[in-house]
C-alpha cells in the first residue's frame, strides 16, 4: 500500500509542479505586459489572453491595448476609443459543401473599430486567422465578450 501511495505521489507531484511553473510564467508575462502598457500611459484594469495574444482596456482613459505576441512586448497597438464610434464582430467564412448539407469554415475572426472620422480607415483586431492557427478554441467567445466591453466604453 505504501509503495502504491509513493508511486502515485511520484506521478502527481511533477504535474502540480509543471502547472505551478506555467501559471507563474504566465503571471510574470502578464505583469511585464501591464508594465509596458503603463509606460505607454495606459493602466490596464481588464485584460484577457488567448493564443499568445493579449487584449487589455483602460476604462478611465478609454484606451485599448492589443499585444499581438506575448513573447514580443514591442508588438503592441494602442487605440484611443474616443476616436471610434462603434465596434463590431466580423467573421469571415469560407463556404464548403458536404454530402448532406452546406457547411462553412471560419477563416478569420476580427473586431472592427469604426472611426468617427470617415476619412480614417477602420481598424481590425484579429482574434483568429486560419492561416496562423490550426484550430479554433475560445476565440469566438473572447471576441464576442470584447465587442460588448469595447462598445460599452465607446458609448460612455
Amino acid at each position: 500500500m505504501l509503495i502504491g501511495i509513493g508511486a502515485l505521489a511520484v506521478m502527481i507531484v511533477p504535474i502540480f509542479l509543471i502547472q505551478f511553473s506555467n501559471k507563474r510564467k504566465k503571471t510574470k508575462k502578464l505583469n511585464s505586459l501591464k508594465d509596458k502598457a503603463k509606460s505607454l500611459g495606459v493602466v490596464i484594469n481588464r485584460q484577457e489572453s488567448w493564443n499568445e495574444q493579449l487584449i487589455g482596456i483602460d476604462t478611465m482613459n478609454c484606451k485599448l491595448v492589443v499585444f499581438n505576441n506575448i513573447e514580443d512586448i514591442s508588438s503592441s497597438n494602442i487605440f484611443d476609443l474616443k476616436d471610434f464610434k462603434n465596434c463590431s464582430l466580423n467573421i469571415e467564412r469560407r463556404g464548403g459543401k458536404s454530402k448532406k448539407e452546406q457547411s462553412s469554415v471560419i477563416e478569420r475572426i476580427n473586431l472592427i473599430l469604426q472611426p468617427t472620422n470617415l476619412s480614417t480607415p477602420e481598424c481590425k483586431i484579429n482574434f483568429y486567422d486560419s492561416t496562423i492557427n490550426m484550430s479554433i478554441h475560445n476565440e469566438m467567445e473572447v471576441a464576442e465578450k470584447w465587442e460588448k466591453i469595447i462598445c460599452e466604453v465607446i458609448a460612455k
